[in-house]
């Protein structure tokens, strides 16, 4: 019954109302929405509205209330995918990173598997999770070349020279750039690849875990995508990531399953462990046209 009011409420309404609901409905369409978070197609999809509580169980804690104290979640899939659709409040834009500047986050966790849910505080062992995360600070870098990102933070910077520029060879700039680059050459997945060695980053990225202190990029090339917008004083972000085909995975069309949000407000100084966060909140992939799979 609740599967079929999802798809029921969809597109009715006033425009830009939705209807609230006690879980997470994800109604089925043939067609997802366009990337951007703003787009009037989302208007009239069902909301949850998912309250958010300080992590103060593990460090870095986070000890005091927000003045962010819900996020308002739509979803939707063809099938394939899914997406959220994920709006918070938040009074400052902050999506450049810089001495004591933190970057505006939101992060979604779905159990891997099918069945019980794990511990909520990023699972537990042999109850793995998995995480999508995305940052403004990565968008602003993926859709900003470098120089204009520190001419947005230091006005009044000059560069006279890159020691790289000045080596004749693509190779040899590549080589020498490393050295300037510490995360680049430990292989830190979090930063840009080497020039010329793969796709550049997005703004999000995959993770998984099994508990505080495992969190770890998942395998393989990045599943997820994300975009953001922030306008007065609101963060709206859509996250899609793949519907699983692997036997006993948790994300199924027809199937009932769990999510748990997390945000991060870089103005408040948020940053790792320190952050928002929600409880599991029940999940419900309504069946695909032609039936559950």
């Amino acid at each position: 019954m609740a599967i079929a009011l999802a798809m029921i409420v969809v597109g009715c309404g006033k425009p830009g109302a939705a209807a609230s609901t006690a879980e997470v409905l994800a109604a089925y369409a043939a067609k997802l929405p366009p990337a951007d978070p703003l787009s009037a197609a989302w208007q009239g999809v069902v909301e949850h509205g998912a309250a958010l509580l300080p992590q103060d169980v593990t460090e870095p804690r986070l000890l005091k209330p927000s003045a962010t104290s819900l996020v308002r979640v739509r979803a939707l899939h063809d099938g394939a995918r899914l997406a959220l659709r994920l709006e918070w409040n938040d009074a400052t834009e902050d999506r450049l990173l810089g001495p004591g500047r933190f970057s505006d986050s939101v992060a979604v966790q779905i159990p891997a598997r099918s069945g019980a849910a794990p511990s909520a505080f990023m699972g537990e062992v042999g109850k793995p999770v998995r995480i999508t995360f995305w940052r403004a600070a990565w968008q602003e870098a993926a859709m900003n070349a470098p120089e204009k990102v520190v001419k947005a933070l230091y006005p009044n910077a000059t560069v006279d020279h890159y020691p790289f520029d000045a080596a004749k060879s693509k190779a040899a700039r590549a080589a020498l750039a490393r050295q300037y680059a510490p995360a680049v050459a430990a292989g830190n997945p979090g930063a840009p690849p080497p020039e010329g060695a793969g796709p550049a980053p997005g703004t999000t990225q995959d993770l998984e875990a099994e508990g505080f202190g495992t969190l770890t990029p998942r395998a393989g090339s990045r599943r997820s995508t994300g975009e953001g917008r922030w306008k007065k004083g609101v963060w709206t972000a859509v996250i899609t990531l793949p519907i699983s085909e692997e036997s006993g995975a948790a994300l199924a069309p027809g199937r009932r399953t769990y999510v748990a949000f997390a945000v991060w407000d870089g103005g408040d100084r948020h940053v790792g462990g320190r952050k928002l966060r929600s409880n599991w909140i029940a999940l419900t992939l309504a069946p695909s046209a032609g039936g559950a799979r």
